[in-house]
C-alpha cells in the first residue's frame, strides 16, 4: 500500500497520488509505471511519454534508481549548481527517467519477441545517453522526450 491506498486506487489517479506524495516529502518524487511521473512540491510535474513492457520487469526500478543517482552525481562533478536552480534536481531526475525509458525502447527494437533483464536495461543506458547527446560535459536541461 502507498499513501494508505491500494495499488488500484493509485492507478486510478496517479497524478493525485504523486501530488499527495509530494506534500509528504520535500524531495523529488518518482511514481514509476505506465507514464512515469516526476514531481516536487511547488514545481511542474513531468510525465514520461513512454509506456514500455521492457520497463516492467523485476529490477527495472533499481536500474532507474541507479540512473538517477548517477545523473545527480554527474551534476555535482560537472559544476551544475543544483542549489542555485530550484528545478535543477527535478530536471536531472526527469532526464534519468527519460533515459531509462529510451533504453527500454532500444531493447524493444533489439528483442521484439522476448522480454529483457534488468542487466540488459542497465547495459543499454550508455547507448541511450550517447544517442541523445547527454555526454558527461553537457550542461543542458533539455529532456530527451518527444515534443
Amino acid at each position: 500500500m502507498i499513501l494508505g491506498s491500494t495499488a488500484k486506487e493509485v492507478q486510478l489517479n496517479r497524478m493525485a497520488a504523486l501530488q499527495r506524495l509530494c506534500t509528504l516529502c520535500p524531495a523529488v518524487v518518482v511514481l514509476k509505471g505506465a507514464g512515469t511521473l516526476v514531481g516536487q512540491t511547488q514545481k511542474p510535474i513531468l510525465l514520461c511519454p513512454y509506456d514500455l513492457p521492457q520497463l516492467s520487469m523485476g529490477g527495472a526500478g533499481d536500474v532507474l534508481a541507479g540512473c538517477i543517482g548517477a545523473l545527480l552525481a554527474r551534476a555535482e562533478t560537472t559544476g551544475d549548481d543544483v542549489d542555485a536552480d530550484p528545478c535543477a534536481t527535478l530536471l536531472h531526475v526527469g532526464q534519468a527517467v527519460a533515459l531509462h525509458a529510451l533504453a527500454g525502447k532500444s531493447l524493444s527494437r533489439q528483442w521484439p519477441l522476448r522480454g529483457n533483464t534488468a542487466s540488459e536495461l542497465a547495459d543499454a543506458l550508455p547507448r541511450s545517453m550517447a544517442t541523445y547527446g547527454l555526454r558527461r560535459q553537457a550542461k543542458t536541461d533539455a529532456l530527451p522526450w518527444p515534443r
